[in-house]
C-alpha cells in the first residue's frame, strides 16, 4: 500500500503531552470557509485514470489542547458542494480483460463523474506560530461524500470515503481574520478501498478564510462534568466477520484504555468533548475461519483459513475521540461517543496472512453516574469495527458488540 500523508501521529503525541502540561486556559474558536482543488491517478486493474476532486467546505474549530504556542483543534467540516471527475484510458488490464467494455460487463471497472455533498466529523488541525502573523498549520480528516453517482468506482456501492492530510501556512490578515493555504494529499474510494492502492490519490491546494477569537474553555453546569476529564475504560465483547468479506464464524475482543478529553462546547446541561485514547492492552481471539458454501473460488475448493488457539495481544491509539453528553438528573447523564484509531498485534489478526496492524473504529452510548464531585462511573454499549484496510492479502473485517465500563476523574 502506498502511504498517504497524515498528521495524525504528530497531533496525537501533542494532545497526549497536554495531559501533563500547564498551558493557556483560553480556547480558540473559529469558523472557516475553504475551497479544495486537487488531481491525481485512479489506478485499478491496469487501467489508468487521471481524476480530480474539488470541494467547498465550512469548518467549525475548537481548541482541544494548548501546549505553549501550539494550538491543537477539533475541526469538523460540512461540504455543501463536492465533485469527482475523471477520464479513462486503457493500458493493460491485470484481470485479463480484452477490452474496457469486457471489464465493465464483468463488473471490474466503471468510471463515473459525480456531484454531491459531504461531511468530515473526524478532523484535527494544529498550528504553530513562526512570526507575529504567520503560523505553520497541519491537519487530517476523515470524510464521507454522498454523491449522485457511485464514484470514483461506479461498480462499488456506498458512500465515497475521503482520507487526507495537509500542511501549509496561516496568515493573520486582521486580529480576527486569517488566510490559510495548504498542500493536501487525499485518498478517495468507495468503502474500505480508501486505504488501498486502488483508491483515487490526488494532490492539490486548499485555500481558506477564517474568523476566530479566544474565550475561556466552557464548563458544563452539572456536578458530574467539568472542562477536563481522564480515566480508564474496560471493554469486552464478541462479534462476527463482516459479510462483505465473505467470511463466517465469530471473534472476541477485549480492551483496556486510558482516555483524556476536554469539553470544547457546552450549553447548560449539554456538552461536546474531544480528546485522545491510549489502549495499552488488547486481547483478541478468532474462531477458525471458513468461506461460506456460496463463495466462488478461482481454483479448487475454497480454503479453510486458520486462526489461533491463543489470543493475539496488542496495543493501540485513538488520536481523536468525540463524546456528546447531557444531564437528565442531578447525578445521571446520557452520553454517546465515537473514536478512530489503530491496533498493533503480536501476530497477524484475525487470521494468518492478514496483518498485525489493524484499524479500529468505534461508536457507543450509555449512562454515567456521579460518584463524587470529581468522579463518575460510566457504563454502556459499543459497536467496534476492526480490519486492515486492504493492506494485506486477506482482510476479514470483524464487527464487535461490546459492553463497556469506565471510571472517570473530572476536574
Amino acid at each position: 500500500m502506498r502511504r498517504t500523508f497524515s498528521a495524525v501521529p504528530l497531533l496525537l503525541a501533542l494532545v497526549s503531552a497536554q495531559a501533563h502540561a500547564q498551558g493557556d486556559t483560553l480556547q480558540t474558536r473559529a469558523l472557516a470557509w475553504s475551497v479544495d482543488f486537487s488531481a491525481g491517478p485512479v489506478p485499478l486493474a491496469g487501467i489508468s485514470t487521471q481524476g480530480s476532486f474539488n470541494s467547498i467546505s465550512v469548518r467549525w474549530e475548537r481548541t482541544i489542547a494548548r501546549l505553549g504556542s501550539l494550538d491543537v483543534r477539533y475541526a469538523p467540516e460540512l461540504m455543501p458542494y463536492a465533485t469527482l471527475r475523471d477520464g479513462l484510458s486503457l493500458t493493460n488490464s491485470g484481470f485479463g480483460c480484452s477490452s474496457v467494455q469486457f471489464c465493465i460487463n464483468e463488473g471490474f471497472i466503471v468510471r463515473t463523474n459525480a456531484v454531491g455533498i459531504g461531511a468530515a466529523p473526524i478532523a484535527l488541525r494544529a498550528s504553530w506560530p513562526i512570526g507575529s502573523r504567520v503560523s505553520i498549520a497541519a491537519g487530517t480528516r476523515i470524510a464521507a461524500l454522498f454523491l449522485d453517482e457511485y464514484a470514483p468506482f461506479g461498480n462499488q456501492r456506498g458512500p465515497t470515503w475521503v482520507l487526507d492530510g495537509s500542511v501549509g501556512l496561516r496568515v493573520a490578515l486582521t486580529d480576527v481574520t486569517s488566510l490559510s493555504v495548504d498542500w493536501v494529499r487525499t485518498s478517495l474510494a468507495n468503502g474500505a478501498f480508501v486505504l488501498d492502492d486502488r483508491a483515487m490519490k490526488t494532490s492539490g491546494v486548499r485555500i481558506g478564510l477564517s474568523r476566530e477569537h479566544r474565550a475561556p474553555f466552557p464548563r458544563v453546569a452539572t456536578d458530574s462534568a467539568g472542562s477536563v476529564s481522564q480515566g480508564w475504560t474496560l471493554s469486552a465483547g464478541a462479534g462476527s466477520f463482516s459479510p462483505l468479506r465473505g467470511f463466517e464464524n465469530n471473534a472476541q475482543l477485549s480492551t483496556i484504555a486510558w482516555h483524556w478529553e476536554r469539553v470544547i462546547a457546552g450549553d447548560g446541561d449539554f456538552a461536546l468533548s474531544a480528546g485522545a485514547e491510549v489502549i495499552p492492552l488488547v486481547l483478541a481471539r478468532a474462531d477458525k475461519l471458513v468461506l461460506p458454501a456460496r463463495a466462488r473460488c478461482a481454483v479448487g475448493p475454497c480454503p479453510v483459513i486458520d486462526s489461533y488457539a491463543t489470543p493475539a495481544i496488542g496495543a493501540g491509539l485513538a488520536p481523536l475521540t468525540l463524546r456528546f453528553h447531557g444531564s437528565v438528573a442531578p447525578r445521571l447523564q446520557l452520553w454517546g461517543d465515537a473514536s478512530a484509531g489503530g491496533v498493533a498485534f503480536d501476530r497477524e489478526y484475525p487470521v494468518r496472512d492478514s496483518n498485525r496492524l489493524n484499524f479500529l473504529l468505534g461508536a457507543g452510548a450509555g449512562v454515567s453516574f456521579t460518584l463524587s464531585k470529581s468522579r463518575a462511573l460510566a457504563v454502556g454499549y459499543r459497536l467496534q469495527h476492526l480490519s486492515n484496510g486492504f493492506t494485506a492479502d486477506r482482510n476479514p473485517g470483524v464487527n464487535y458488540h461490546a459492553l463497556t465500563i469506565a471510571l472517570q476523574h473530572v476536574r
